[in-house]
Parts: C-alpha cells; sequence; structure tokens
C-alpha cells in the first residue's frame, strides 16, 4: 500500500481528487536498517549475542560504541542521512533510522 498526495504532474498542483491533500495531511516515509550484533568464542562455537539486553537498553549501544561509528560514518560515505541509531528488542539488536523522506526521493 502506498499512501501519498495526489499532485498534477505537470503544475504540481494538489488534486482536487486527493482527499489526503484536502485534509492537509502529508506522508513521509524513512528506511529502518536493523542489525543483530553476534561474535564467536571460537571457530567452532556457535555465534552468540554480544549481550542479552532487551527491551531497547542502552547495554548494546554504550558496548558497541566503536562499531556504531564505525556504522555511522560509512553510511555517511553513502549518503544516507542517518536519523537515530537505537536499541530495539531482541538481545544485541540495533536499528538505524533514516532520516524521512517522500518515498520517491528514497
Amino acid at each position: 500500500m502506498i499512501m501519498c498526495t495526489a499532485h498534477n504532474q505537470q503544475t504540481k498542483e494538489l488534486s482536487p481528487l486527493c482527499t489526503r491533500g484536502l485534509l492537509e495531511l502529508e506522508f513521509c516515509v524513512g528506511a529502518e536498517l536493523g542489525f543483530m550484533l553476534y561474535y564467536h568464542a571460537d571457530s567452532k562455537d556457535v555465534p552468540k549475542p554480544v549481550n542479552f539486553s532487551m527491551l531497547a537498553n542502552s547495554l548494546t549501544l554504550n558496548e558497541q560504541e566503536e562499531f556504531i561509528g564505525v556504522l555511522f560514518e560509512q553510511l555517511q560515505q553513502q549518503d544516507i542521512s542517518v536519523d537515530m541509531i537505537d536499541a530495539e528488542s531482541a538481545p544485541s539488536q540495533l536499528v538505524v533510522l533514516t532520516y524521512s523522506s517522500y518515498p520517491l526521493q528514497l
């Protein structure tokens, strides 16, 4: 499902048939990049989460500051604007939220 406003492609004027536009609603979307951080104690070991914090605990953010810094720099080098980096609810999970934009501009 795509939510947007309908505009005349040539004049850029709002269409009188667009109910969202008439209500002055505007929808923007942003991408969310999710990461689960794991490590190997040795080559035979099953990967384990870097920690077991849950429910948006800042432990993952604090302990993985170096990785997050490198990740942020690499996203900037690719012209990906980062709005927020946040811990999520699963162990060692974090998400990167990009700035919201109009769907066709992402």
